[in-house]
């Protein structure tokens, strides 16, 4: 059995080991964070492959104090400067070029509208007699419509296998064997079939 003094020695050695390393821990984290604050980040690298990113270096031309003698190194330097410019922009040029895809116009034509009413002592007039309807193709393969007092612009549908009809005044897209209100709007309406 161990003796009052040995306990008492044997706790204080098992604190001291304690307190030794956790010093030692401290010590090695922050020997290795001034390590790392010394060190000299000379480049940041980009994520994408090099050919594909453009470097552009930047110039400084310091303001001189100009003196008959170094009228010539100046202007060298300037020179320089302007020849390494044009090499960057010679850099950009090499870049392949993105197609940027946008809307483009297929077809308009001139569309007879068919007027249908379904009461027989209607008197109001006509909606529309013809309307210009504009076929447009998206790149992100879009189908819908905009009506404006002027024009019905489609998307993603063949004008050319379209009817339109007016029933008591609201104006009907007949494609297939679909049938489609069509509403006036600023904004483009996607079609739900």
């Amino acid at each position: 059995m161990l003796t009052h003094k040995q306990k008492f020695g044997l706790l204080f050695f098992g604190i001291g080991f304690l307190v030794g390393i956790i010093v030692a821990a401290i010590v090695a984290y922050f020997s290795v964070i001034v390590h790392f604050t010394k060190e000299k980040i000379v480049h940041i690298y980009d994520i994408l492959p090099e050919e594909k990113v453009a470097t552009v270096d930047t110039v400084v031309i310091e303001q001189q104090i100009v003196k008959p003698s170094t009228t010539k190194n100046i202007q060298q330097t300037d020179t320089q400067a302007v020849q390494k410019e044009d090499d960057i922009f010679a850099k950009i040029d090499t870049l392949p070029k993105e197609i940027i895809k946008t809307d483009t116009k297929v077809a308009e034509i001139l569309i007879a509208v068919q007027n249908i009413s379904t009461d027989s002592l209607n008197t109001e007039p006509v909606l529309y007699k013809t309307l210009k309807v504009e076929q447009w193709k998206n790149p992100t393969n879009f189908m819908g419509y905009r009506l404006t007092d002027k024009a019905l612009i489609l998307y993603g549908v063949d004008i050319s296998q379209i009817t339109l009809i007016t029933v008591d005044r609201k104006l009907y897209l007949l494609i297939a064997d679909k049938q489609i209100e069509l509403k006036k709007s600023t904004e483009f309406t996607h079609f739900s079939f």
